[in-house]
């Protein structure tokens, strides 16, 4: 048991580090960006699109929550506060 999951561990160690090596994330992320453009919940179609592809990827559901659910939800944030801060009248 001990060489299968030793084995299996080294496969995913490996994958992961071809994957953060070759920007793979960001490739995924820059697909999801560019397919909604600016259309309305842009923010939350490009989380649920990179978390589709992630998951054809990794295949199991917590995977891809964890890997991507930070991430994705941080991006939301961030675009939707710099809206925000835009829309607030600045004091002259």
């Amino acid at each position: 048991m001990a060489n299968v999951l030793a084995t299996y561990v080294i496969l995913f160690l490996f994958f992961g580090a071809f994957l953060h090596k070759s920007d793979a994330g960001q490739f995924f992320l820059d697909l999801s960006l560019s397919l909604p453009g600016n259309s309305t919940g842009g923010p939350a179609k490009v989380a649920v699109m990179a978390s589709a592809l992630f998951g054809s990827i990794s295949g199991r559901a917590i995977a891809n929550t964890v890997s991507t659910g930070v991430g994705l939800v941080l991006l939301v944030m961030i675009v939707l506060w710099q809206r925000r801060r835009e829309d607030i009248p600045l004091a002259a």
